[in-house]
């Protein structure tokens, strides 16, 4: 079973990172995907084994592709992808848990 569409009531927009270049994060596509949202801080560990602070948690669909360094853009503020966590129903997963740094304004 998925999470219900009708829990889905924020709306961002999904950049996914593509590499690293002499100049920083490269960026793809884009995808304007619905979520929930919860604000709160959180203490959560990084790719590289860090502790570094989450200032959001997004709830998203199962089937919606996300990864540590992918940006999302909720109104006028720009998040990074701390962690990604699949959440399990039994044997499928239910949905996706996604730790958000704030990055400050859009």
């Amino acid at each position: 079973m998925r999470i219900p569409t009708s829990d889905l009531t924020e709306s961002v927009t999904v950049t996914r990172k593509t590499g690293d270049s002499a100049y920083g994060p490269v960026y793809g596509d884009t995808d304007d995907v619905k979520c929930a949202l919860e604000w709160g801080f959180r203490k959560v560990t990084n790719t590289n084994g860090e502790e570094v602070i989450a200032s959001a948690v997004g709830f998203f669909r199962d089937d919606t592709t996300l990864k540590p360094g992918d940006e999302i853009i909720h109104k006028t503020r720009r998040y990074r992808v701390i962690d990604v966590q699949p959440i399990m129903d039994r044997k499928t997963v239910h949905h996706q848990e996604v730790y958000l740094q704030s990055m400050g304004e859009a």
